[in-house]
């Protein structure tokens, strides 16, 4: 198995993004936590922050729009918190070293593959390509491009 690429430590990055893993989800991550035994987890609560719109730009003056700005950002915080507090749970009761990383960004498939590489991580878990039609394009693009940059066997798509 591959070895962190600045320590002999095994690093495995959990990606909590846009919904949170079900019970059923839990438990398989769970699995691969006791397979893998890693030597430390990341969980990577990533925000997706799209620029912001000319919308916005044209019909609010700039306090409005600052405070409009942080109200949204404040609510995807809050969701990003929820959607990773029953993995965050799980993990600490596992006692294995953990680190929660809060992550913004326009393209999240994007930063879960910079922190592949910038921190050395040899296994990832996302969530799992959707299958309908309108939930493929949705939630299956991220999982998709991280399989795609990423080395075959270290990404672990769960659903």
């Amino acid at each position: 198995m591959p070895k962190g690429q600045y320590s002999d430590e095994k690093i495995l990055l959990i990606a909590s993004y846009r919904e949170e893993y079900d019970r059923n989800t839990l438990g398989k991550i769970r699995k691969y936590i006791l397979k893998i035994q890693p030597d430390r987890i990341i969980i990577s609560k990533i925000i997706e922050e799209d620029s912001t719109s000319e919308l916005v730009d044209a019909n609010l003056g700039m306090e409005e729009k600052k405070d409009f700005l942080e109200t949204v950002r404040e609510g995807k915080k809050n969701q990003a918190d929820e959607h990773a507090e029953n993995l965050i749970k799980m993990v600490e009761a596992m006692g294995i070293p953990a680190e929660v990383r809060l992550r913004k960004t326009e393209e999240i498939s994007d930063e879960i593959i910079q922190d592949f590489n910038q921190i050395g991580v040899d296994y990832v878990i996302i969530h799992s390509s959707k299958k309908g039609p309108i939930s493929s394009i949705i939630e299956g693009s991220t999982a998709k491009k991280v399989k795609k940059e990423l080395p075959e066997k270290t990404v672990i798509p769960v659903d």
